[in-house]
């Protein structure tokens, strides 16, 4: 018997991340935070353009409004996900239903017996990895619509922005895109953020890929969608 596994996603899921969404529907998802910390993470997660994991992390003293009269500049925002390649392992993987693998950092072990009695298993020869440290410094501007909301919700904190886990800020996010009637995907301010700097400043993928300190093109090209009007907006330049 093979186990497959069920999903249940909107079907607004295409349209909820092909596009940049607009800031007046940022701001709507920031007025719908049931908490000052949900606001921060809405607000703060599209700025930065962070995973959660790394916008969870953040502190005032990532913000710097004094740098530049024009920008606030982000100091060194810890990236995480970063690894060095040290030698190979065996792994495993489902290749057909769920894509679950095993041997990695999640799944340490091996299949046993009854998950290679469900799942279409085949064995492969993968890296051994290390993580990294690393940081990235980028900046944006004062005039975006967001900031003066970041700014009102920075006042008074005196180090971490947040005390919440991840599993229940990303809860949190849930509950906002079901009352817009919106999915949103563990990525989705990271996909927006790369959107809208490619429809309105025109960034390309070599300016997206040293504003995330991504490692490759395709990275930027995967997230940074103009769809229909920002192609036509380069149209008439």
């Amino acid at each position: 018997m093979v186990y497959v596994k069920e999903t249940a996603k909107p079907r607004w899921t295409a349209e909820a991340i092909k596009k940049f969404c607009g800031w007046g529907f940022l701001q709507r998802m920031a007025n719908l935070a049931g908490t000052i910390q949900t606001k921060r993470l809405v607000v703060a997660g599209f700025l930065t353009g962070g995973r959660i994991s790394e916008t969870l992390q953040l502190e005032v003293s990532h913000f710097n409004f004094g740098e530049d009269p024009e920008m606030v500049v982000v100091e060194a925002m810890p990236v995480v996900k970063r690894y060095e390649k040290v030698g190979e392992k065996k792994k495993w993987k489902c290749q057909y239903h769920c894509k679950m693998r095993w041997g990695t950092r999640k799944h340490p072990e091996e299949p046993n017996p009854d998950e290679r009695e469900r799942h279409d298993i085949v064995e492969y020869t993968g890296y051994e990895t290390k993580s990294l440290e690393a940081y990235r410094t980028f900046p944006f501007p004062k005039k975006e619509p967001l900031v003066p909301i970041l700014q009102e919700l920075l006042e008074g904190v005196d180090r971490q922005l947040f005390d919440i886990n991840y599993a229940k800020s990303y809860k949190e996010i849930i509950e906002i895109g079901k009352k817009l009637r919106t999915w949103i995907p563990t990525h989705w301010f990271r996909a927006q953020r790369a959107s809208q700097l490619a429809i309105e400043y025109g960034y390309e993928e070599h300016d997206l890929t040293e504003w995330f300190l991504w490692r490759d093109y395709e990275t930027a090209f995967r997230y940074a969608r103009k769809g229909y009007k920002g192609l036509a907006t380069k149209m008439v330049r």
